[in-house]
């Protein structure tokens, strides 16, 4: 079994809960959009088989997961690390859980949940 099995289930569930609520509370536009991005997706499939197989759509994918790498930094930097990191303490903060997850390998719940703990009795 993967070690990512659990979370990914617990997210899941979550996703599920969530979506249950959105379709009591959103009267039905919530599955209209989920039902629009199946359809999409189970339509795309048997073509992403045959691009796949191209060179040159594997250099272009490269291309494209480096731009949302990009993307994906710009957002953390602008509004999170800019709102959220203040003193030099918050910088520690964000460096012992980026050592817990990439070296120590904690896994991501338990440094989630340690984290909130700490930074809570910190603040």
């Amino acid at each position: 079994m993967s070690r990512m099995l659990g979370p990914t289930l617990v997210m899941g569930a979550l996703a599920l809960v969530l979506l249950a609520v959105g379709l009591l509370r959103g009267h039905g536009e919530h599955i209209a959009g989920l039902r629009a991005g199946a359809t999409m997706v189970i339509g795309v499939l048997p073509l992403w088989g045959l691009l796949r197989s191209r060179n040159s759509v594997g250099r272009a994918m490269r291309g494209i997961n480096a731009a949302v790498v990009g993307l994906l930094l710009a957002a953390l930097y602008n509004p999170v690390w800019t709102y959220g990191v203040k003193v030099p303490m918050d910088f520690v903060f964000v460096l012992a859980a980026y050592l817990a997850l990439d070296f120590w390998k904690v896994p991501p719940w338990l440094v989630v949940i340690l984290g909130g703990l700490i930074y809570g009795f910190m603040g």
